[in-house]
């Protein structure tokens, strides 16, 4: 189960890897079905996460605010139109983080708006 619970991410010396675009592999417990007596079966598997930093400008006196997405291109645009019409851009670094959403470009074009 230890595996299951420690992110790999980190294990490979930091000036050996590219910030900008790189990938890692992590195992996932992933639910399969009930027994009779009502216990979960999992399986498990194994993801890799592609990672592709696009920054626009990154500023060191702004706050970060990371927006996790997965899917969801209306709910993600009302999100950053509220937070650009409140001027918050101007006090954070909004950062959307993107978990596997099979439609990429559905995201890439709400972000590209602002």
């Amino acid at each position: 189960m230890k595996d299951f619970f420690e992110c790999n991410l980190f294990q490979t010396q930091e000036e050996d890897r590219n910030i900008d675009s790189f990938a890692f592999k992590q195992k996932e417990l992933v639910f399969k079905n009930f027994t009779e007596g009502n216990k979960a079966i999992f399986d498990h598997k194994s993801v890799t996460y592609q990672v592709k930093f696009e920054r626009e400008s990154i500023s060191r006196e702004k706050v970060p605010l990371i927006l996790p997405i997965r899917g969801m291109p209306e709910l993600l645009d009302h999100t950053l139109n509220n937070l650009f019409d409140n001027d918050v851009d101007k006090y954070t670094n909004i950062i959307v983080i993107d978990d596997r959403t099979p439609d990429i470009d559905l995201i890439k074009s709400v972000t590209s708006k602002y």
